[in-house]
Parts: structure tokens; C-alpha cells; sequence
């Protein structure tokens, strides 16, 4: 029986990229979790809470990214872009979370934290374990990379499904499209800089065939209903997440549990 759990996160040194500003704003996070047994004695016990984690057990891994949308204010960054430009997974979350009136369309400036994975150990791959953890996150950020987040949020992968033939034809459409006219500018490509690259491709598409050519959230496209992991959803259900809309993305305020 596990008593209580704690975090040892990887925080690397960090190299300040004045040519690529943008990842200043993303932080990657790598927390490993461990577990106190219950019949350990106090001393032991006492030496795992000073940072030992000779006597402690592994229970599992916790990896994702928090953005830094307060810091991102305070300079004027576009937080979207910055999403976009440092990982899409990241830039999927705040789509989806920016949508219609969603938490990050409210406040884009909140400070986020997406899920990317929870690997457990075999021995302890134990659903109540795993919803310790989620809901301890919030405080194992902020001991560990110095943020309370204000929402956490993950996109549950889905179960395997053929995606609908008309969203199939729309993507291969614009891959088509944009090919089709490359020609008559991949011979100046060398003199043009990425932004013109970019700029001249969006003259082709619309917003939506862009968006399917680089990868991107496409507004209002999901995995059906029937793809949903059930277990998984079930679990950050019972930890307080909520879907926002059908965008099949999961999110919690922190503060409204914050030290409960």
C-alpha cells in the first residue's frame, strides 16, 4: 500500500535562444514519481522527504509542456504563435481550448499545462494511483518549475477509427493544391525567407486546407464519440476534467481545487 507520492522532476539547465525567443516561453516537463510504502519506518520515510529516493519506489512518469502565457503577456508575445511554433500538440490544446468562448479564449494569458503522457510502472499501473497523481500535479509544478497553473489540460488519444471520407478528400485536396502550384515559385525559393514561403502558400488555400498542409487543429474536426477511450476518459473525469465542447479536449481550472 502506497501511503503518500512525490516528484523528482529533470530540470536541465536552460540556454537562452535569443534567435528563436519562442522557447523561452514553453517549458518541457519530465517528472518522475515515487511512491512511500506504508510500512516503511519513519526513518526511512523521513529520508525520502529530505530527497532521498533510495528507499522509495517508482511508480511512474509524467511528461509534458507548460506554457508560459503569463510570462508571454509581460512581452507582448502571441501565444498562439508560439504554440504553433514550438510543438503541436501544444498548439492543438490551445485551439481547441480557444474556441468559442473556451478558458483560453477568455484568458489567452493563462499559464497551461498539457498532458503529454502518464506511463506507470507494470506493478503499479492502478487507476486510483494514476488520479493521485493528476490531481497532485498542480502542486508538483510549482515545486518543481515554479508554476501554479491556472488550467491543465490533455487530448486523450483515440481508439483506432477510419477518419470520414469527406475530411480524407479535404486534406489530400490540399496537399494537391498547394503542390499543384508550387512550380511557379520553388525556383525563387532559396532568395525567399520562411515568412514569404509561408505568406505565398496561404494565397493558394483557404484557412482550414492551410491548416491541414502544416499539420494544424482544424476548428471543429474531431475523433467520433465511439473512438473515445473509455477508461481513460472516465479517470480524468473522477480527477474534475471537463470536454470543452466536442473539440476532445480535456481541461481543469487548477485554482478551483487548488490545495483541497
Amino acid at each position: 500500500m502506497i501511503e503518500s507520492i512525490l516528484m523528482k522532476a529533470d530540470t536541465s539547465a536552460c540556454i537562452c535562444d535569443f534567435d528563436d525567443p519562442y522557447d523561452d516561453y514553453i517549458v518541457y516537463c519530465n517528472m518522475e514519481i515515487y511512491g512511500i510504502p506504508e510500512d516503511l519506518p519513519d526513518i526511512d520515510k523521513d529520508d525520502i522527504c529530505r530527497g532521498s529516493t533510495e528507499k522509495a519506489v517508482k511508480l511512474g512518469t509524467v511528461t509534458g509542456m507548460l506554457v508560459l502565457g503569463s510570462q508571454a503577456e509581460k512581452t507582448d508575445m502571441d501565444i498562439y504563435e508560439i504554440c504553433d511554433s514550438i510543438d503541436g500538440y501544444a498548439e492543438h490544446i490551445y485551439s481547441a481550448l480557444s474556441e468559442d468562448n473556451g478558458p483560453l479564449g477568455y484568458n489567452p494569458y493563462y499559464d497551461f499545462f498539457c498532458i503529454s503522457d502518464i506511463e506507470m510502472q507494470d506493478e503499479y499501473n492502478e487507476d486510483d494511483l494514476k488520479l493521485r497523481i493528476i490531481e497532485s500535479l498542480p502542486e508538483f509544478l510549482l515545486c518543481a518549475y515554479h508554476v501554479f497553473p491556472d488550467i491543465i489540460a490533455v487530448s486523450p488519444e483515440p481508439l483506432e477509427y477510419e477518419k470520414p471520407v469527406l475530411q480524407e478528400f479535404k486534406e489530400r485536396m490540399a496537399v494537391e493544391i498547394a503542390a499543384g502550384n508550387m512550380d511557379n515559385f520553388l525556383v525563387n525559393l532559396e532568395q525567399s525567407n520562411d515568412e514569404d514561403y509561408e505568406d505565398e502558400v496561404k494565397l493558394m488555400l483557404d484557412e482550414d486546407q492551410f491548416n491541414y498542409l502544416l499539420g494544424r487543429r482544424v476548428k471543429g474536426e474531431s475523433y467520433p464519440e465511439s473512438a473515445k477511450d473509455k477508461e481513460v476518459w472516465e479517470l480524468y473525469s473522477r480527477a474534475g476534467f471537463y470536454e470543452h465542447l466536442n473539440t476532445r479536449v480535456l481541461f481543469q481550472h487548477c485554482h478551483d481545487n487548488c490545495f483541497e
